[in-house]
């Protein structure tokens, strides 16, 4: 394997997602971690709903989200959840004014950012690649300006080039319109190219169906399903790419 460019998948790839450090709610007497404590903090201010009544609302409208995702791939942005979730309770801009909503999808993310980090192991590979190889991030995140945020926050924002953001493209993976955005954004063919992703219904389909070579990060050891395509290489740890590669 001797790529130009090598593509990663943002979240529980090259940063690891730890529910742990999400604030903790009560809902229906049982704690649960969750953004949506902090998030009804704000939205309570301009409207009396209750926090169940909002806290039901927002899984709904989730759950209506992931559904149609699976069908259709299409991104549903973080703002438009939340406009959602907002229509379910009755309540429009003359209630709940642009800028709080604005201010409800921030506080939403940047406590999902928080539970995002980058182990010092990843850090160390990327250091190690980065000379080599152009480097580029192809994500399904809701959220452009999180992810940017996150790579800054990192000290990586100067090193992925391109970053190819769902919210932004409109498409999630596995849709090939995602994928072919980065090859074009490269000026690269996909044979050229490799993709590193955990998911395999998701990364490695999607990347195997445009011909990109994958690596499938596959830290929790699990066997891969006959019903989806086998990746190229298989990793363990993200420490082993540089063999890989």
């Amino acid at each position: 394997m001797k790529p130009k460019a090598v593509l990663f998948d943002l979240c529980d790839t090259l940063f690891l997602f730890e529910p742990q450090r999400l604030p903790s709610v009560s809902v229906n007497g049982q704690e649960i971690r969750s953004t949506t404590g902090l998030v009804y903090e704000t939205f309570s201010k301009y409207a009396p709903i209750s926090f169940e009544a909002f806290y039901k609302s927002f899984v709904e409208i989730t759950q209506e989200i992931l559904r149609a995702r699976e069908l259709d791939h299409r991104e549903v942005t973080s703002f438009e959840r939340f406009q959602r979730v907002l229509h379910r309770l009755n309540l429009g801009p003359a209630q709940i004014p642009t800028s709080v909503l604005m201010q409800i999808v921030l506080t939403h993310m940047n406590a999902l950012a928080t539970a995002l980090y980058l182990p010092h192991s990843h850090r160390i590979v990327i250091e190690e690649i980065k000379d080599k190889y152009s480097l580029g991030i192809i994500t399904n995140f809701d959220h452009a300006p999180t992810v940017h945020q996150l790579l800054l926050r990192e000290g990586l924002k100067d090193y992925f080039e391109p970053v190819v953001i769902s919210a932004e493209a409109g498409w999630r993976k596995p849709r090939r319109e995602i994928f072919q955005k980065a090859l074009d954004l490269l000026g690269l063919k996909a044979k050229d190219t490799v993709f590193v992703g955990n998911d395999l219904k998701i990364d490695v389909v999607g990347a195997y169906a445009m011909g990109i070579p994958t690596i499938w990060f596959n830290r929790h050891n699990e066997t891969p399903s006959p019903h989806y395509p086998l990746p190229d290489y298989s990793l363990s740890h993200l420490e082993e790419l540089g063999k890989v590669l």
